[in-house]
């Protein structure tokens, strides 16, 4: 998606940045769906009273789990719930427009603004001239008082505005040369486990897998 932007020669590419915090843990889930995110192992009533807790449950009830009243990272759909929800909320704010929308499903926006959401990452790419007032800043207001609104954190330490250089969605972008490619820390990881193998002479499939 990222390499069908092209930038002119008197462009630059702006990128605005949010990461949401605990973003699982703050839905609400139906009890029928909490029943389903049990955890081991069973607890007896004497080790549920020593919590401090009282379940409202059916008299002469001894054993019982504990189950998460919200969206479990690896329930069934869970991916896709919080990845709708975190749509919706953009949408609604106006900061995520159709026009605008980054999809591996579809060919790149035209641009200027091109935006995207996966999970809990919302990213803003501007191609930015200098006589042309940029777009996504107000985009990038409005979604961070949405997600006050429903009581959604972005995580201060990963919020980026009008930045340059990022990387995001596991590539690298700078926006100022429009290079787009692999993080330098990951191909040199990667790089000294190939070393490694070349001096070992041999290799299995399973080893290169």
């Amino acid at each position: 998606m990222i390499l069908e932007i092209f930038l002119a020669p008197e462009e630059c590419l702006q990128i605005s940045a949010s990461d949401l915090r605990d973003m699982y843990h703050v839905f609400v889930v139906p009890p029928d769906r909490a029943k389903r995110n049990t955890f081991m192992p069973e607890l007896h009533i004497d080790e549920v009273a020593a919590l401090g807790v009282e379940p409202a449950a059916p008299s002469g009830t001894t054993r019982f789990v504990a189950a998460l009243n919200t969206q479990s990272m690896g329930d069934h759909n869970g991916v896709e719930f919080a990845q709708a929800a975190h749509l919706a909320v953009a949408a609604r704010c106006g900061a995520l427009r159709r026009e605008d929308l980054l999809s591996n499903s579809a060919p790149a926006p035209r641009g200027p603004l091109y935006s995207g959401i996966m999970i809990d990452d919302f990213i803003a790419l501007e191609r930015v001239r200098p006589d042309a007032p940029p777009q996504a800043p107000d985009r990038f207001k409005d979604l961070l008082a949405a997600y006050s609104d429903v009581n959604l954190t972005a995580h201060p330490g990963k919020l980026e505005q009008q930045a340059t250089q990022s990387t995001k969605w596991g590539v690298h972008i700078d926006g100022v040369t429009g290079y787009v490619r692999t993080p330098l820390e990951r191909a040199l990881f990667l790089a000294s486990l190939t070393a490694e193998v070349v001096k070992l002479g041999v290799s299995t499939a399973a080893l290169l897998e």
